[in-house]
């Protein structure tokens, strides 16, 4: 006998996601675990943005070695949740506007999809709310899209300082020094660091990474104190 194995299946929502959003200043500046959670609101709310507040179950879903917690949710996502019905439900501005292409008092109600997201917003007492939010996600959206441009200025100027030409000369300059290693850690301190480092020029990216290089050279040599530019 042929099994039917559409019984009792849960149809899942499908949704759009961020191929982006690992590099935007937000997501990147999250822990592990949080970057977790976020991912995990936008899978698990409604098709309106509305996450019923259960971190059991979320924690069973990230893993115990994920641990989170309410309060340093909110904290860590700001206005880009908020909190309603005593708590118990958490909405999410922001999910609206990506999976629907519009901001909230764009919806169109002759559309049927967009329809059931405001009547449910309606109902639930949130477009006026929605409309706070999506007000400050604005600016937070052009303080990021600030950061990202500044963030890939960073970019060009990284690859502009250490082409090949200059890590020769500083493999020849610097003997015994893993200089790979030490390209990959000044990266890492650049990027934790990006209000020091993400502004500075070609120049000012090669003295940072010469004073690293100076300061473990302990572990290796200069070669006949090459003169050459920075």
């Amino acid at each position: 006998m042929k099994k039917n194995h559409s019984v009792n299946q849960r149809q899942m929502a499908k949704r759009f996601t961020d191929s982006e959003k690992y590099k935007k200043p937000f997501f990147r500046g999250l822990r592990g675990a949080y970057k977790l959670l976020w991912d995990y609101l936008y899978h698990d709310c409604d098709n309106a943005g509305i996450w019923i507040k259960d971190f059991e179950i979320a924690q069973l879903y990230i893993g115990s070695d994920m641990p989170v917690n309410e309060q340093e949710a909110l904290k860590n996502f700001a206005q880009r949740v908020i909190p309603f019905d005593g708590g118990s439900k958490w909405f999410l501005p922001g999910f609206i506007e990506f999976q629907y292409d519009c901001t909230i008092e764009t919806l169109n109600p002759k559309n049927n999809a967009h329809l059931s997201v405001l009547k449910k917003l309606t109902k639930l007492g949130l477009m006026s709310t929605s409309q706070g939010a999506m007000d400050k996600d604005k600016d937070k959206a052009m303080d990021e899209d600030k950061d990202k441009a500044k963030y890939n200025g960073f970019e060009e100027n990284f690859k502009s300082a250490f082409d090949e030409i200059y890590l020769d000369q500083l493999a020849m300059k610097f003997k015994g020094i893993d200089l790979a290693k030490e390209l990959t850690d000044f990266r890492f301190k650049c990027d934790s660091a990006p209000t020091e480092y993400h502004c500075r020029d070609r120049d000012g990216l090669r003295l940072g990474l010469l004073a690293q290089l100076k300061s473990s050279n302990g572990n290796g040599k200069e070669k006949n104190q090459i003169k050459w530019k920075v």
